[in-house]
């Protein structure tokens, strides 16, 4: 009798104990995903950096939402006074440290599509925006950027439909010509060689004219470069099918994750040194963009269900979140009921590694 009961608890014991590890695996898992939201000035509703009570409300309703990242336009054309052309020292800190308290970084975006024409020099408007934001980590070492995203679209940069082929190869569409992809490329480069902080770049599927040698494409060409994350704007509200015989998300993002995951293996100009970051995905919740693609008629739950197909489709890596475009617009502050001022159950949401966090922290009675 003594002996089955010794090997009944050592059988619950192998139990415990594999369960155990596959709920820590699933908490891995769930904590693993990205969730960066971008922040822009809006005509109507302000900013919410300068609002009263928009830094309170934007982090609220994003650490409810399992937000980790917070993409944020902190450009002004006005000086303030501490020289610089970004919002006060004293907005901006307050914002960066309540967004910490709740462990989600802060990146300061910028981006203009003129950028690209820019000399690499030292007193060029967009190294001098760069500069702002180094003066201003160094003046606030308490609440410092974690980095910065660069958003730079040159003209013309649209947002076509694509068509499915029978060949399956995703359509190529009119878009910024090749000297204006290796201008941008050259610009990412400068920016990464001179700002000493991590830097991140947002990318649309549809850059494909050729740019000069080696003739890779160019979110090839991207992803080489170290860059923190590339953003792929890959606007629809459909994920569709990864071979491309049915148009959206996963056809459109998936040449860029695919190449993220495959590079290593690449002999010749590939990614065996210093090789990018992970995939973001973008998804779009605007009311101002057409029908197909954006969320914005669908609401919250269509697009968390997107986010989770999409982790489906791309399993091996090259995919490690989403960048949702954008606070106010309809994620996290919208009127619509479609558009909740939380959303806990974004998949794989950060809250399950807060949450982890705040029970390991209990005293045991």
């Amino acid at each position: 009798m003594r002996e089955r009961i010794t090997l009944f608890v050592a059988r619950s014991l192998v139990s415990l104990i594999i369960c155990s590890v596959a709920v820590l695996a699933t908490a891995h898992i769930s904590s693993a995903i990205e969730e960066a939201v971008w922040v822009w000035p809006d005509p109507t509703t302000g900013t919410p950096i300068t609002d009263t009570g928009g830094p309170e409300t934007l982090v609220a309703n994003a650490s409810q939402s399992g937000v980790t990242e917070l993409f944020v336009s902190v450009y002004s054309s006005t000086t303030s006074s501490t020289g610089r052309q970004m919002f006060a020292d004293a907005l901006l800190k307050d914002l960066i440290l309540q967004a910490h308290a709740d462990k989600m970084t802060v990146w300061a975006e910028y981006g203009d599509p003129s950028w690209i024409t820019f000399a690499c020099a030292d007193n060029s408007f967009p190294l001098q925006r760069m500069a702002d934001v180094l003066n201003y980590n160094q003046a606030n070492p308490s609440a410092p950027f974690d980095g910065i995203v660069l958003d730079v679209e040159p003209s013309p940069s649209p947002t076509p439909t694509a068509t499915p082929t029978p060949s399956a190869i995703r359509p190529t569409d009119e878009g910024p010509s090749g000297q204006q992809l290796q201008q941008l490329l050259a610009f990412y480069d400068c920016i990464i060689r001179k700002v000493p902080l991590p830097i991140s770049a947002a990318i649309s599927p549809f850059w494909t004219a050729p740019v000069v040698a080696p003739f890779n494409a160019f979110f090839q060409q991207v992803i080489q470069l170290k860059l923190a994350h590339v953003i792929v704007m890959g606007y629809r509200n459909t994920v569709g099918t990864t071979d491309c015989l049915s148009d959206g998300i996963a056809c459109l993002d998936g040449p860029t994750i695919s190449y993220w995951e495959n590079c290593p293996t690449i002999a010749i100009g590939g990614c065996q040194q210093a090789r990018s970051g992970n995939i973001l995905a973008g998804l779009e919740t605007s009311s101002t963009q057409a029908g197909n693609v954006t969320f914005f008629t669908q609401g919250q739950t269509a697009m968390n269900q997107a986010a989770s197909a999409m982790e489906v489709a791309f399993p091996n890596g090259g995919l490690v979140g989403f960048a949702i475009d954008a606070y106010q617009n309809a994620y996290l502050g919208s009127v619509s009921p479609n558009w909740p001022s939380t959303n806990p159950d974004f998949p794989g949401s950060s809250l399950l590694k807060k949450h982890s966090k705040s029970k390991s922290k209990t005293p045991m009675k």
